[in-house]
Protein backbone atom coordinates (compact mmCIF):
# COMPACT_ATOMS: atom_id res chain seq x y z
CA UNK A 1 0.00 0.00 0.00
CA UNK A 2 2.70 2.38 0.92
CA UNK A 3 4.39 1.87 -2.60
CA UNK A 4 1.01 3.29 -4.57
CA UNK A 5 0.45 6.17 -2.29
CA UNK A 6 3.79 6.90 -2.87
CA UNK A 7 3.29 6.73 -6.65
CA UNK A 8 -0.09 8.24 -6.13
CA UNK A 9 1.08 11.34 -4.06
CA UNK A 10 4.12 12.07 -6.49
CA UNK A 11 1.69 12.74 -9.54
CA UNK A 12 1.89 15.99 -8.12
CA UNK A 13 5.80 16.64 -9.01
CA UNK A 14 5.06 17.60 -12.65
CA UNK A 15 2.09 20.01 -12.19
CA UNK A 16 4.37 21.94 -9.81
CA UNK A 17 6.99 22.58 -12.01
CA UNK A 18 5.22 23.70 -14.56
CA UNK A 19 3.92 25.89 -11.95
CA UNK A 20 7.42 26.84 -10.80
CA UNK A 21 8.50 27.52 -14.46
CA UNK A 22 5.35 30.43 -14.76
CA UNK A 23 6.04 31.84 -10.79
CA UNK A 24 9.80 32.53 -12.36
CA UNK A 25 8.59 34.28 -15.06
CA UNK A 26 5.90 36.78 -13.21
CA UNK A 27 7.21 36.24 -9.70
CA UNK A 28 8.23 39.84 -9.57
CA UNK A 29 4.80 41.19 -10.32
CA UNK A 30 3.28 38.77 -8.25
CA UNK A 31 5.78 40.99 -5.48
CA UNK A 32 4.29 44.27 -6.15
CA UNK A 33 1.20 42.85 -4.73
CA UNK A 34 -0.91 43.35 -8.15
CA UNK A 35 -4.76 42.51 -8.26
CA UNK A 36 -4.32 40.36 -11.50
CA UNK A 37 -0.86 38.56 -10.54
CA UNK A 38 -2.65 37.34 -7.37
CA UNK A 39 -5.61 35.82 -8.79
CA UNK A 40 -4.25 34.41 -11.79
CA UNK A 41 -1.59 32.44 -9.13
CA UNK A 42 -4.61 31.84 -7.10
CA UNK A 43 -6.25 30.23 -10.43
CA UNK A 44 -3.02 28.11 -10.88
CA UNK A 45 -2.29 26.73 -7.72
CA UNK A 46 -5.94 25.93 -7.20
CA UNK A 47 -5.90 24.38 -10.65
CA UNK A 48 -2.54 22.03 -9.52
CA UNK A 49 -4.78 21.10 -6.40
CA UNK A 50 -7.06 20.09 -8.32
CA UNK A 51 -4.86 18.12 -10.54
CA UNK A 52 -3.27 16.15 -7.68
CA UNK A 53 -7.39 15.33 -6.62
CA UNK A 54 -7.67 13.83 -10.48
CA UNK A 55 -4.94 11.65 -9.68
CA UNK A 56 -5.08 10.23 -5.82
CA UNK A 57 -4.83 7.39 -4.26
CA UNK A 58 -7.79 6.21 -3.33
CA UNK A 59 -8.60 4.04 -0.32
CA UNK A 60 -12.53 3.73 -0.83
CA UNK A 61 -15.21 6.07 -2.68
CA UNK A 62 -15.22 9.24 -1.16
CA UNK A 63 -11.97 8.86 0.75
CA UNK A 64 -9.16 10.51 -1.22
CA UNK A 65 -5.51 11.40 -0.33
CA UNK A 66 -3.37 13.38 -2.44
CA UNK A 67 -1.31 16.12 -2.39
CA UNK A 68 -3.19 19.53 -2.53
CA UNK A 69 -1.87 20.40 1.34
CA UNK A 70 1.57 20.73 -0.41
CA UNK A 71 0.05 23.05 -3.32
CA UNK A 72 -1.59 24.95 -1.06
CA UNK A 73 0.76 25.84 1.85
CA UNK A 74 3.08 26.80 -1.17
CA UNK A 75 0.95 28.98 -2.26
CA UNK A 76 -0.05 30.75 0.73
CA UNK A 77 3.45 30.54 2.29
CA UNK A 78 4.76 32.42 -1.29
CA UNK A 79 1.52 34.01 -3.04
CA UNK A 80 0.32 35.10 0.36
CA UNK A 81 -3.39 34.97 1.74
CA UNK A 82 -5.08 36.55 -1.46
CA UNK A 83 -3.68 33.41 -3.37
CA UNK A 84 -3.66 30.68 -1.00
CA UNK A 85 -8.06 31.96 -0.40
CA UNK A 86 -8.37 31.75 -4.10
CA UNK A 87 -6.72 28.34 -4.46
CA UNK A 88 -8.30 27.06 -1.67
CA UNK A 89 -12.02 27.86 -2.87
CA UNK A 90 -11.13 26.25 -6.27
CA UNK A 91 -9.74 23.12 -4.34
CA UNK A 92 -12.71 22.94 -2.19
CA UNK A 93 -15.62 23.53 -4.79
CA UNK A 94 -13.68 20.52 -6.89
CA UNK A 95 -13.49 18.55 -3.39
CA UNK A 96 -16.89 18.49 -2.95
CA UNK A 97 -17.98 17.37 -6.10
CA UNK A 98 -16.09 14.19 -5.30
CA UNK A 99 -18.01 13.86 -1.87
CA UNK A 100 -18.12 10.80 0.35
CA UNK A 101 -16.90 9.53 3.71
CA UNK A 102 -13.47 12.21 3.71
CA UNK A 103 -15.63 14.97 2.80
CA UNK A 104 -15.63 16.90 5.67
CA UNK A 105 -11.72 16.21 6.80
CA UNK A 106 -11.07 17.05 3.01
CA UNK A 107 -12.19 20.25 3.36
CA UNK A 108 -10.29 20.95 7.03
CA UNK A 109 -7.06 20.09 5.05
CA UNK A 110 -7.87 22.32 2.81
CA UNK A 111 -8.51 25.21 5.18
CA UNK A 112 -5.63 24.27 7.57
CA UNK A 113 -3.08 24.01 4.87
CA UNK A 114 -3.84 27.51 3.02
CA UNK A 115 -3.86 28.80 6.28
CA UNK A 116 -0.69 27.67 7.71
CA UNK A 117 1.08 28.56 4.78
CA UNK A 118 -0.56 32.27 4.67
CA UNK A 119 0.79 32.57 8.24
CA UNK A 120 4.11 31.77 7.37
CA UNK A 121 4.19 34.78 4.97
CA UNK A 122 3.18 36.82 6.69
CA UNK A 123 5.50 35.67 10.03
CA UNK A 124 8.00 36.09 6.93
CA UNK A 125 7.04 39.73 5.90
CA UNK A 126 6.70 40.84 9.53
CA UNK A 127 10.03 39.41 10.89
CA UNK A 128 11.80 39.69 7.78
CA UNK A 129 12.84 35.91 7.86
CA UNK A 130 14.94 34.48 5.50
CA UNK A 131 13.83 30.47 5.08
CA UNK A 132 16.29 27.88 5.79
CA UNK A 133 16.39 24.38 5.41
CA UNK A 134 14.46 23.53 8.39
CA UNK A 135 11.90 26.00 7.44
CA UNK A 136 9.92 24.01 4.69
CA UNK A 137 10.63 20.47 6.65
CA UNK A 138 8.66 22.55 9.65
CA UNK A 139 6.38 23.77 6.93
CA UNK A 140 5.69 20.23 5.71
CA UNK A 141 5.88 18.82 9.13
CA UNK A 142 3.63 20.98 10.36
CA UNK A 143 1.27 21.14 7.91
CA UNK A 144 0.69 17.31 7.40
CA UNK A 145 0.88 16.71 11.34
CA UNK A 146 -2.17 18.78 11.26
CA UNK A 147 -3.59 16.91 8.56
CA UNK A 148 -2.96 13.52 10.20
CA UNK A 149 -4.66 14.77 13.41
CA UNK A 150 -7.96 15.73 11.13
CA UNK A 151 -8.31 12.54 9.98
CA UNK A 152 -9.25 11.45 13.37
CA UNK A 153 -12.43 12.81 12.70
CA UNK A 154 -13.44 10.20 10.28
CA UNK A 155 -15.59 8.20 10.76
CA UNK A 156 -14.16 5.12 13.01
CA UNK A 157 -14.18 1.85 10.37
CA UNK A 158 -12.40 4.59 8.17
CA UNK A 159 -10.43 6.21 10.93
CA UNK A 160 -9.04 2.80 11.93
CA UNK A 161 -8.02 2.02 8.82
CA UNK A 162 -6.38 5.38 8.26
CA UNK A 163 -4.63 5.68 11.25
CA UNK A 164 -3.07 1.81 10.68
CA UNK A 165 -2.31 2.12 6.60
CA UNK A 166 -2.13 5.61 5.25
CA UNK A 167 -2.05 8.36 8.15
CA UNK A 168 1.93 8.40 8.97
CA UNK A 169 3.13 7.15 5.13
CA UNK A 170 1.16 10.60 3.89
CA UNK A 171 2.55 13.13 6.18
CA UNK A 172 6.34 11.85 5.70
CA UNK A 173 5.93 11.88 2.07
CA UNK A 174 4.07 15.00 1.31
CA UNK A 175 6.53 16.57 4.33
CA UNK A 176 9.38 15.66 1.89
CA UNK A 177 7.66 17.14 -1.24
CA UNK A 178 6.88 20.36 0.32
CA UNK A 179 10.19 19.97 1.84
CA UNK A 180 11.82 20.21 -1.81
CA UNK A 181 9.53 22.30 -3.89
CA UNK A 182 9.64 24.71 -0.87
CA UNK A 183 13.29 25.10 -1.77
CA UNK A 184 12.87 25.51 -5.63
CA UNK A 185 10.28 28.15 -5.42
CA UNK A 186 12.58 29.82 -2.62
CA UNK A 187 15.59 29.41 -5.65
CA UNK A 188 13.37 31.16 -7.82
CA UNK A 189 12.24 34.29 -5.05
CA UNK A 190 16.10 34.59 -4.26
CA UNK A 191 17.00 35.00 -8.11
CA UNK A 192 13.99 38.00 -8.37
CA UNK A 193 15.21 39.56 -5.45
CA UNK A 194 19.05 39.56 -7.26
CA UNK A 195 17.95 40.86 -10.33
CA UNK A 196 16.14 43.65 -8.39
CA UNK A 197 18.61 44.18 -6.50
CA UNK A 198 20.65 44.93 -9.38
CA UNK A 199 18.38 47.20 -11.32
CA UNK A 200 18.15 49.01 -8.40
CA UNK A 201 21.88 49.43 -7.83
CA UNK A 202 21.93 50.41 -11.97
CA UNK A 203 19.73 52.90 -11.17
CA UNK A 204 21.01 54.32 -8.43
CA UNK A 205 24.80 54.40 -10.47
CA UNK A 206 22.56 56.12 -13.78
CA UNK A 207 21.43 58.39 -11.59
CA UNK A 208 24.47 59.44 -10.08
CA UNK A 209 26.35 60.29 -13.29
CA UNK A 210 23.38 62.32 -14.03
CA UNK A 211 23.67 64.32 -11.34
CA UNK A 212 27.59 64.33 -11.77
CA UNK A 213 26.88 65.34 -15.55
CA UNK A 214 24.32 67.95 -14.57
CA UNK A 215 26.85 69.37 -11.95
CA UNK A 216 29.28 69.57 -14.62
CA UNK A 217 27.29 71.55 -17.22
CA UNK A 218 26.09 73.84 -14.33
CA UNK A 219 29.43 74.77 -13.30
CA UNK A 220 30.89 75.28 -16.89
CA UNK A 221 27.74 77.33 -17.60
CA UNK A 222 28.88 79.04 -14.55
CA UNK A 223 32.48 80.22 -15.44
CA UNK A 224 31.80 80.78 -18.67
CA UNK A 225 29.19 83.50 -17.59
CA UNK A 226 31.57 85.14 -15.14
CA UNK A 227 32.97 88.34 -15.40
CA UNK A 228 36.20 87.50 -13.54
CA UNK A 229 38.73 85.37 -15.00
CA UNK A 230 39.00 82.07 -13.80
CA UNK A 231 41.92 79.54 -14.48
CA UNK A 232 42.81 76.04 -13.59
CA UNK A 233 46.33 74.26 -13.76
CA UNK A 234 48.60 71.10 -12.54
CA UNK A 235 51.79 71.82 -11.02
CA UNK A 236 53.50 72.07 -14.17
CA UNK A 237 51.30 74.41 -15.40
CA UNK A 238 49.42 72.69 -18.03
CA UNK A 239 46.04 74.71 -18.17
CA UNK A 240 42.90 72.39 -16.70
CA UNK A 241 40.47 74.60 -16.94
CA UNK A 242 39.75 78.24 -17.45
CA UNK A 243 36.84 80.51 -18.52
CA UNK A 244 36.10 83.37 -21.70
CA UNK A 245 36.85 86.22 -19.14
CA UNK A 246 40.66 85.01 -18.61
CA UNK A 247 41.22 84.00 -21.99
CA UNK A 248 40.05 88.17 -22.54
CA UNK A 249 42.19 89.28 -19.92
CA UNK A 250 45.21 87.87 -21.57
CA UNK A 251 44.19 88.43 -25.22
CA UNK A 252 43.93 85.08 -26.19
CA UNK A 253 40.79 83.09 -27.73
CA UNK A 254 38.92 81.04 -25.44
CA UNK A 255 38.56 78.46 -28.47
CA UNK A 256 42.53 78.35 -29.10
CA UNK A 257 42.43 77.39 -25.04
CA UNK A 258 40.32 74.70 -25.02
CA UNK A 259 41.77 73.05 -27.79
CA UNK A 260 45.50 73.54 -25.43
CA UNK A 261 43.30 71.66 -22.62
CA UNK A 262 42.02 68.98 -24.84
CA UNK A 263 45.02 68.49 -26.25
Amino acid sequence: MTEALLEDLTKIAAPLLALVLLYSSLEHRLRQRERAMEWLFGGLFGATAVFGMLYPFTLEAGLIFDARSVVLSLAGFFGGPVVAAIAALIAMAFRISVGGHGLWVGLAVIISSAAIGSIGYDLRRRLQYQPGVLSFLALGVLVHGVAVMLMLALPSPQRITVSADVAWPYAVILAAITWAFGHIFLLVESRTEALITARKSEDRFRKLLEDLEREHSNTRIMLDTMTDGYIRADVDGKILDTNAAYCRTIGVEYMHIQDTEEQ
